[in-house]
């Protein structure tokens, strides 16, 4: 409650002068008003001004700054003598009902153009100035025609239909066939089979050509008679200038898919605080003496379309039911006697009937709307689907347990009777209702909430937006999905077989005797090949089951207990950050790790030292030289964290904390587990020991490519760069390559080299555990250090939570001697350091000397060096120079008179020179500091040094670049306002959601991707490329053998 509080002040106080909107509804739908008319409402009474073009309008609009333009489309819109309740969809195929919605659209398409709302519209002048246009895209492009009139605003896509197919081309991202259904299709089992996800991606496939090669040319062509303007951008052009999409879904609701930034999940944007009922509605609710029964098919389906006879069915049915209130949505006159326990109405308030504590069951038709404000409310459902998404609604519903599903064409009193007796006398449809809406209603700000932030974000961003548009967006789906490089290195395969036959074919034995290779032979090993990958997906689907079902472990209940054994210093700054917020919340925490607080630490926080990690890793013989990583390969450099992980594993095994820990007793009872999954499981055993408690992941370490591995995310090698690597996100075909190769290194030295290593070291002392890879794929969320601002964008599903700059705080008064350093300088001071795991003095005396002499040519600049020792080279420093072991680094960034930062460009650091806004000279050394680097520098906020070639005069040009060309100063300034735009604090963020672990200890499975339980072969849909590789195989196996026979027979014939 506290959170929602600060986050409605935040909102409050955020945006400070009235915007012009224009909302554009491109759907003739009811139900899409309402959805977008709750979102209109909230933006006017925050004081913009609203101009809403729609087919449907709110005629009781009372507020001032929101005004509708009516554009009646459904003039044009004609299906004869079939009314939408005739259209049963589940009898259409999905192939069908593309096409079906695909007319709805063009059809609505035609009405609005022929409209007095569009000429209206039309008729402003050009000049007229629109701040934003917030756009539902679902039914396609014809409205933004708009756009270009009134000279391109800003555009936000919005969509009370779930996250329609064409979201992820529009804002950026990937659909995922292999488990998120298309709309038309409905199944009420998530795992789909071969076949099943085979007709999905054709569904999918065929849906993605029909848009673009049929429906959005014929709608561009419309547009270009209407409009009549000359330079017209192609429609589907305008339609892909949306920066951001909401879209109405929830995971407790949807398919769980992973989204980029730039796709805000706001599922429940249209429920609203309910009024408590009044008059005749309110006595008759609340007079059912077990209850009520709301019944309502929404805004395009009309009850009063049924014939007579189905409507007498109804109210016979009801009447079997008088310890129960029926309350039905009918339109018109029903014409017919009505029981005393039924009562009709042409309008009611779905949202506050559902909240009232009397209603116990909603008779509905499975629209998305009507589902979401049941599930909200806890409401069980007996849905009966007419036709689009309303069938897989009820299906989701049906495998959570909240609905009955029944067919239209099939109902009967009997069969209505079986249906309502079940969802009113077995409690489990309200138990599993009520869980449900716990999931839904648990979140860090309400959907609306949410919504408006990111509207008002887009306005205060309007210019430097960038940043949040995913890489995905310029690339192809054959690009982005990294297909080119599977294509690649099929080719080669394929190359390399028929190059060794080939050569086999040239070489003789020492007696000349040809050996004989011939292109038969080569499509006879083809022909083994191919029956060789046959058996390869059959065993691969079969180990992809298995691996799964090892993953599928019982989670039983766990106080707040963290393991850090990521054994990189900075780590500890966020995790500290995160375990002293929760102990001030009152949690009692506590934390193994090699770096413990002491610090003004609460008696709730309590630090096991694991003392020995640190001594192991320097005295090692064969330890780490972080100075040598500067010449290290990519390959070389992505073995680091897990030497670190190793060398620190041992040091904790021999520390007087690990015993301390071990021999605590067995039933020792913890909540939760805080996992710093950094650089490997050597801890895991502990979660085993005290009884499987739910497991929480945490990195400072951006987003580790393995994160998706362990939490069922999508590999992004296409445009997301190793940390060991500093390209950008937009590489060419050879970097990509070398991106996909240095990931599979990385990934295989993981699996089958660091974490085996790390059991091997602990498997005594927890001999009954299962295997910590096991183990650490139990995590139910992961909290991960990036933003947009200053990391690469990439899609994640909603159990990987984005927490960057956890540990960046409200900044503290600096002592009196930094304070007056800082300040004396005449044109500012620059701040450097080398973080925690580098020191300084690690340097030689050459490199230490060519700094001071470089720092004394900037007589105007001070300059603080974090020095861990008073072993300098000279003892001549440089008036303008502070040398000090120990600083606050986060405050002194925040001074104002700190004008620039020098450091290895380590992510803790760089996110508080981006928080702050400092642009940085970075020497980068290790690990993924090259990374880091490279995307401040791709952002115009830094420049590189190289450590190698390192002097004074290369110290001097980089200082001179960073201080004296003001584009960097500029643009870091723009990055801190991205990354400090933000709807809560990271650190609160990562507290709601440890918190929102524990709450939902036994019922967090909504919120899993489905890749951990379908494996990464079949969610990336290898099985299905694979089989394709194969049908290619045999197609050329096939080709081979007819031409090879032809050219016999034809050489036969030559003889003869």
């Amino acid at each position: 409650m506290k959170t929602v509080k600060i986050f409605l002040i935040f909102l409050m106080i955020k945006f400070s002068y009235s915007a012009n909107i224009l909302g554009i509804i491109s759907l003739p739908s009811g139900s899409h008003l309402v959805w977008n008319k709750n979102l209109y409402q909230a933006l006017a009474q925050r004081g913009h001004n609203i101009t809403v073009i729609a087919a449907d309008i709110d005629k009781k609009n009372e507020n001032k700054n929101i005004h509708y333009i009516h554009a009646d489309a459904y003039k044009s819109i004609d299906f004869g003598n079939v009314t939408l309740l005739d259209t049963v969809f589940d009898e259409m195929s999905p192939f069908m009902t593309v096409i079906f919605a695909a007319n709805y659209y063009k059809m609505s398409c035609d009405g609005f153009l022929k409209s007095d709302g569009f000429k209206t519209l039309l008729n402003y002048p050009d000049d007229f100035k629109f701040d934003l246009v917030i756009y539902d895209f679902t039914a396609g492009p014809c409205l933004l025609g708009f756009l270009h009139k009134f000279n391109y605003p800003p555009i936000v896509g919005v969509s009370p239909f779930s996250a329609p197919p064409n979201t992820f081309d529009l804002a950026g991202g990937h659909k995922k066939p292999a488990y998120v259904l298309h709309y038309g299709i409905a199944d009420e089992n998530d795992q789909l089979s071969y076949f099943k996800r085979l007709r999905n991606t054709l569904v999918y496939l065929w849906d993605d050509i029909y848009q673009k090669y049929f429906f959005i040319p014929s709608i561009d062509k419309m547009m270009r008679k209407s409009y009549q303007f000359k330079d017209l951008p192609y429609a589907g052009d305008l339609e892909n200038m949306i920066t951001l999409a909401l879209v109405n879904t929830h995971y407790s609701i949807e398919n769980t898919e992973p989204m980029p930034a730039s796709v805000i999940p706001v599922g429940g944007l249209q429920i609203r605080d309910p009024k408590p009922l009044e008059g005749d509605i309110k006595n008759f609710v609340e007079s059912g003496k077990k209850g009520t029964i709301l019944f309502s098919l929404g805004t395009n389906i009309r009850s009063d379309f049924m014939d007579q006879k189905n409507r007498q069915m109804f109210i016979d049915t009801f009447e079997k039911f008088p310890q129960y209130n029926f309350i039905w949505k009918f339109e018109s006159d029903i014409g017919l006697k009505l029981p005393s326990n039924v009562k009709i109405s042409p309008w009611l308030n779905q949202n506050d009937i559902l909240a009232d504590k009397n209603v116990k069951a909603f008779i509905s038709h499975g629209g998305l709307l009507s589902t979401q404000e049941a599930a909200w409310y806890g409401v069980p459902v007996v849905g009966i689907p007419f036709f689009v998404d309303q069938s897989k609604n009820v299906k989701r519903g049906l495998n959570a347990g909240t609905h009955i599903e029944l067919s239209f064409k099939t109902l009967s009193v009997s069969v209505l009777e079986n249906a309502l007796k079940e969802i009113l006398e077995n409690p489990k449809y309200t138990q599993n209702a009520q869980r449900r809406s716990k999931l839904f209603r648990d979140m860090p700000e309400k959907p609306l909430d949410r919504g408006i932030f990111w509207i008002e974000w887009m306005l205060r961003h309007k210019d430097d937006h960038s940043s949040i548009i995913p890489p995905s967006k310029k690339m192809s789906w054959f690009i982005s999905n990294s297909y080119d490089i599977i294509l690649t290195f099929v080719v080669l395969l394929h190359l390399i077989i028929f190059g060794t036959i080939k050569l086999m074919k040239k070489l003789k034995t020492k007696n000349e005797i040809v050996v004989n290779v011939s292109l038969n032979a080569y499509y006879k090993n083809l022909w083994h090949a191919m029956q060789f990958m046959m058996t390869s997906v059959q065993f691969s689907i079969v180990f992809d089951q298995s691996l799964t079902k090892m993953h599928q472990c019982h989670i039983l209940p766990f106080i707040l207990f963290s393991f850090i054994n990521g054994i990189f210093c900075a780590n500890i700054l966020g995790n500290h950050a995160l375990m002293l917020a929760l102990a001030e919340r009152g949690h009692n925490v506590t934390v193994f790790s090699p770096d413990p607080e002491t610090r003004d630490i609460p008696s709730t926080l309590h630090y096991i030292h694991a003392e020995k990690a640190y001594e192991i890793i320097a005295n090692d013989p064969h330890g780490l030289n972080l100075l040598g990583g500067v010449n290290n390969s990519a390959f070389e450099e992505a073995k680091t964290p897990w030497r670190f992980g190793e060398l620190g594993c041992r040091g904790i095994i021999g520390s007087i904390g690990f015993q301390t820990l071990l021999n605590y007793p067995d039933d020792f009872k913890f909540d939760a587990v805080i996992y710093d999954f950094t650089c490997g499981p050597c801890l895991l055993g502990f979660v085993h020991k005290f009884n499987n408690p739910p497991l929480i992941g945490v990195t400072a370490f951006g987003t580790p490519h393995y994160t998706n591995d362990i939490m069922g995310g999508h590999k992004t090698d296409a445009f997301v760069p190793h940390f060991a690597l500093e390209y950008g996100n937009e590489m060419n075909l050879i970097e990509r390559f070398h991106n996909v190769l240095v990931h599979g290194f990385d990934y295989m030295y993981r699996e089958f080299i660091a974490i085996p290593s790390q059991e091997a070291m602990m498997r005594q002392y927890f001999p009954k555990s299962p295997d910590f890879g096991v183990i650490e794929r139990q995590m139910r969320i992961a909290l991960v250090n990036t933003h947009f601002a200053y990391e690469y964008t990439e899609p994640t599903p909603p159990n990987i939570i984005q927490v960057g700059g956890l540990q960046i705080k409200d900044p503290k008064p600096l002592n009196e001697k930094i304070r007056q350093f800082i300040e004396s300088a005449r044109k500012g001071t620059i701040l450097f350091s080398l973080g925690s795991n580098m020191k300084s003095e690690m340097m030689d005396d050459a490199h230490k000397l060519s700094f001071l002499e470089a720092f004394s040519s900037f007589p105007d600049y001070n300059f603080i060096w974090k020095y861990e020792s008073d072993k300098l080279p000279t003892k001549n420093i440089p008036k303008n120079v502070l040398i000090t072991p120990w600083l606050d680094q986060n405050s002194i960034l925040a001074h104002k008179n700190v004008v620039a930062f020098m450091t290895l460009a380590g992510l803790l650091s760089t996110t508080e020179a981006v928080w702050w806004g400092k642009p940085m000279i970075g020497i980068p050394i290790f690990v993924d500091q090259y990374k880091n680097l490279a995307k401040s520098v791709n952002s115009q906020i830094a420049i590189k040094l190289n450590y190698a070639s390192i002097s004074e005069e290369t110290i001097k040009n980089a200082l001179k670049e960073i201080l004296y060309n003001a584009k960097y100063a500029r643009n870091a300034k723009i990055r801190s306002k991205l990354f400090q735009d933000q709807p809560q604090k990271p650190l609160e963020r990562a507290v709601f959601w440890i918190e929102w672990t524990i709450r939902h200890k036994d019922d967090y499975h909504p919120i899993e991707s489905p890749v951990k339980k379908l494996g990464p072969f079949k969610a990336n849909m290898f099985d299905m490329i694979l089989y394709l590789i194969v049908i290619l195989m045999l197609i050329s196996y096939l080709l081979g053998r007819h031409c090879h026979k032809r050219t016999e027979i034809h050489n036969e014939k030559k003889k003869n």
